[in-house]
Order: structure tokens, then sequence, then C-alpha cells
């Protein structure tokens, strides 16, 4: 840094305080999260860029068509914040919390804050309270709040109105960016730096080209969203003619400081236990080298060429997951240590 800029950082932190100024290279002053905590989907972990899962102190939003997934995604992401010893508030405005669907999944009912709200004003009422008082606690450990959905119920005007009654056109959105920007505003400040999940849902767009489809409650979350994602139905997985899941691709529409493409990747939403982790593992060791699997071949190999070369059969993959020592979180932790080590994914935090 050449004197001139040395000297103009000086006068600026003497008039604004030296909290307020830093340089743009310095990771010291809340520029990186405190926490990354896996999704629950290596997949999709791989695919959010070098950190590998979802930071902390951000805003995220799953949206979708209905029964595709996204509340399940955002149930995964809670389970994987209760075994790094965090907090989940669940604001249910659907009122549709299943907490015997919560303990399938590998979520922990008995520890999940369920909070039923009746209107948009108490959802971020609800949140940014919340907020004061992890601020005011100094609450240091990772939590998580879960909104389904984000536009789920109506305003306070819209609630105490009659249907015959003209209500202000664009109200609902404009009470959800007030609310998103409210606690975006505080979740720095915070030192547990909480994440938001809001899950939306799909809307049709009418006319014009390209995606005929939107997510609701106007473009509030969408813009203060570091993360967005799409969960699309593709299809269904039977056995003979038994549905046992579903096919859906999730595109990763937002990444801020992410990987400049956003991609997009298949996974297999199972109707026992939610999406398929084992099989996602599995495509996420391959996508990276720590595994392969030939075309049309049925054989999996484990760190090919090295001392600890494994073959698995296809079929035998999940069971032999299971069986071994350490189980599913054993062998994600093995792989996502060696693609640090392989500088495919970083550290971050105290999550990892």
């Amino acid at each position: 840094m050449n004197d001139n800029i040395k000297k103009l950082f000086g006068l600026i932190k003497k008039d604004l305080g030296e909290d307020k100024v830093w340089h743009g290279d310095d990771l010291s002053l809340n520029s990186v999260p405190k926490y990354c905590i896996p999704s629950g989907i290596p997949e999709l972990d791989l695919f959010l860029g070098q950190k590998g899962g979802y930071p902390s102190g951000k805003v995220i939003e799953m949206f979708g068509k209905p029964c595709c997934g996204k509340t399940t995604a955002a149930l995964h992401a809670a389970a994987e914040w209760q075994k790094r010893g965090g907090v989940v508030m669940f604001i249910d405005s659907e009122h549709s919390w299943d907490a015997g669907m919560a303990r399938q999944i590998g979520v922990n009912p008995e520890e999940v804050i369920v909070i039923p709200v009746y209107s948009v004003e108490e959802v971020f009422n609800t949140i940014s309270g919340t907020l004061d008082t992890l601020k005011a606690s100094e609450f240091d450990a990772p939590y998580l709040f879960i909104v389904d959905s984000a536009n789920g119920v109506p305003t306070e005007k819209d609630a105490e109105s009659d249907l015959t009654d003209n209500v202000m056109v664009g109200f609902e959105a404009r009470q959800i960016k007030r609310g998103v920007r409210k606690a975006n505003v505080k979740l720095d400040t915070i030192p547990c730096q909480p994440t938001i999940i809001f899950i939306n849902h799909a809307i049709a767009v009418i006319g014009g080209f390209g995606k005929q489809s939107a997510a609701g409650g106007g473009q509030g979350i969408k813009f203060y969203a570091s993360v967005r994602l799409e969960f699309v139905h593709l299809g269904y997985e039977k056995k003979g003619d038994e549905r046992e899941g579903q096919r859906v691709m999730v595109n990763i529409e937002k990444l801020k400081g992410g990987q400049i493409t956003f991609p997009s990747f298949k996974t297999v939403l199972r109707n026992k236990d939610g999406f398929d982790k084992y099989g996602s593992l599995r495509d996420a060791m391959i996508a990276t080298g720590f595994a392969k699997r030939p075309k049309g071949s049925q054989i999996i190999t484990l760190l090919p060429d090295t001392a600890y070369e494994t073959q698995i059969k296809t079929k035998e993959w999940e069971n032999w997951i299971i069986n071994r020592e350490g189980g599913y979180d054993g062998t994600y932790l093995a792989w996502r240590k060696w693609a640090i080590a392989k500088n495919i994914l970083k550290p971050w935090g105290g999550a990892n």
C-alpha cells in the first residue's frame, strides 16, 4: 500500500472510528462467516463453492413448486446444525411441522424451537426479537432459522379486512422486503452469526420469454439472499408399481462469493428419509476423484492408486456406508478432509 493511501486510511479511521473501516483484504473483521454448516446433501456442498456448505450470517432462499423437497432440504440442514451443537428455530407459518418426518431425516424434534405464526408481521417480529435476545445474551453457537414459508400467511391488514375490501396492491411484498432488510442488517452484528432459510413457493409468470416461474413475495428475499436454490420435480422413482420417491433437480440460482457459473444437479428424494445422502455422497466422491466408477460399471473404487483402495458393488454402496465404522458421518468427513487436503474444499470456521 503506498504512502498516500495509508495516510488517507488513517484520516478516515480517525473520523469514522477504528471499528468502521478496514482494508479490502482484511479477513479479520466479520468478512468471513464464523461457521460453515454442511447442507446434508454432499453434492450441494460441493457446488456451493470451496467452503462446502451454508454460510452463517446470511439469508438463504429455497423455492420451487409444491412437494419437491424444499422443507426436506431445510430439515437436512437442521440435522447438520444440531450435530454441531447448534440451535434450530422452525417458524411454522403453514402449520405443517411434522416431528415424525423430521426425526426420520435425522433431526431431534425435542430440541427444535417450533413457533406457529399467523401473519407476515409476526414472522419477522419473531426473527427480530430472537436476534435481539441472541445479541444481548452473547449466545455463541450456530443458530438456524427456518421460515416455512415466507408468504404462507397474510399480512395483519389482510387478515383484519373483509374479502370485499380493497387492499393496496403489493402490500404483502413490501412487508416481506421490509422484514428481510431489517433482519439482514442484524445478522453480522451477533456473535453466533445466525443463518435464515426462507422456504418460498414458485408462482407462474404469464407471458414474456425465458423462465415461466418466479418466487413469490416480491423481490425482497431474492435481493438479500446470498444463496438461492430452486427445486424442480423431474419424475417419480418406482419399484414395480410402488412410488418410493421422486427425482429432483436442484438449480443454484444465486451464489455470492461462489462459482461464476451456477450449476445444477439431479438427486433422489425418498419417501422414508428425505434426500438420498448416500447416493449424493457417492456422486460427490466421483466428481472430485475420491472414487471412480467407469461408465456402465457396477463397481465403485475408492481412493484409487493408494493404500486405502477399496472396491464396492453399486447395489451394496448404502449398506457398506451404514455398516462401516463411523457410518455416513465418518465417511462424509473422510471425503471432506481429503477434499480439503487436495484444495477442492477449504476449512471454514469451527464447524468442519
